[in-house]
């Protein structure tokens, strides 16, 4: 049976505010993003020395960092009570960040005042209803969007850990189960623009994907998923149980190469394999315009990043 809005809007609201209960698991357990993709979302917007930007949902300030040392002038918009504080730890250097708490739809638009805007992973949570005209309107003409978000693909070096830890799943949690067919490739990942074109707001769309992979033990991959929404409104019960079953899978070698300090070969007790793979699809960039669009993708969790101009 089919969600109906209104409970699709519920299960939004309920979900995105479960990353206030841990603030300080969430930013020791997610992984960052790759330098490389910072370093193109400046260039291909453009952005002047100082210029201001725009995150929504910032959560501890991982993506804000790179950007913030950069020099750029940042407002960030945190639901979370919890994670807005552990980000305004992080970013105390900065003091041209400010990150204010408070849900995007209520922010008080600020127009035509920003660079660039980006969300990390979590544009997904914003109305649909508003997302797109409200980002628009803050940027100034010329700026740009930029979203990364993730989705699991195949990887050679995962060998069956993935086809091993969706039977944990089913048998464990099956109503966390999104799709149970097999992954595809970090090239096959669809992309779907669709929203965003009927926005008329936007110019065309181009795709960035960047390749890394990173090492996980069992015990790190379990804090990594205690950070996930949908793990966290499980049943103590039936999360434990599934923790306990991807424990056990600590046979299996989970391998990176190294980044940001992790070791780049099997680790003792490994739980499973994140790959993530690079491509650009670059458009004409129309008068006015700046941007593109990026998907960044692991292997086993690959993240998108889009990046479109704004058109007004």
């Amino acid at each position: 049976m089919a969600k109906s809005g209104q409970d699709t809007e519920e299960e939004r609201t309920r979900l995105r505010t479960t990353f206030d209960r841990d603030a300080l698991l969430y930013d020791r357990a997610r992984p960052g993003y790759p330098a490389a993709l910072f370093d193109d979302v400046v260039s291909l917007a453009g952005l002047p020395p100082g210029g201001r930007i725009l995150e929504i949902g910032c959560g501890t300030g991982q993506a804000t960092l790179p950007f913030a040392r950069r020099g750029y002038r940042i407002l960030c918009v945190e639901i979370g009570a919890r994670p807005a504080a552990v980000a305004r730890h992080n970013l105390a250097a900065y003091p041209q960040v400010e990150v204010r708490t408070g849900a995007f739809e209520a922010w008080p638009v600020e127009e035509r005042a920003f660079d660039l805007a980006f969300a990390a992973t979590a544009f997904h949570w914003l109305d649909p209803a508003v997302r797109f005209r409200k980002i628009a309107q803050a940027l100034k003409p010329g700026g740009a969007l930029a979203l990364f978000s993730s989705a699991d693909v195949q990887s050679d070096a995962g060998g069956d850990f993935w086809e091993e830890v969706q039977q944990i799943y089913r048998r464990e949690a099956p109503e966390i189960v999104k799709d149970d067919g097999p992954l595809p490739r970090a090239g096959e990942v669809p992309i779907d623009t669709r929203e965003i074109d009927r926005t008329d707001r936007f110019g065309p769309v181009a795709v960035r994907t960047y390749p890394w992979e990173l090492a996980y033990d069992a015990e790190s991959y379990i804090r990594l998923l205690s950070t996930y929404s949908g793990h966290i409104h499980l049943p103590d019960a039936t999360r434990e149980r599934l923790f306990h079953g991807i424990a056990d899978l600590d046979r299996h070698a989970l391998r990176r190469p190294h980044r940001q300090g992790l070791s780049d070969g099997p680790l003792p007790g490994s739980a499973g394999v994140r790959d993530v793979s690079s491509r650009l699809l670059a458009w004409p960039e129309p008068p006015s315009l700046a941007g593109s669009l990026y998907r960044w993708c692991n292997h086993s969790k690959p993240e998108r990043l889009q990046w479109f101009g704004a058109d007004r």
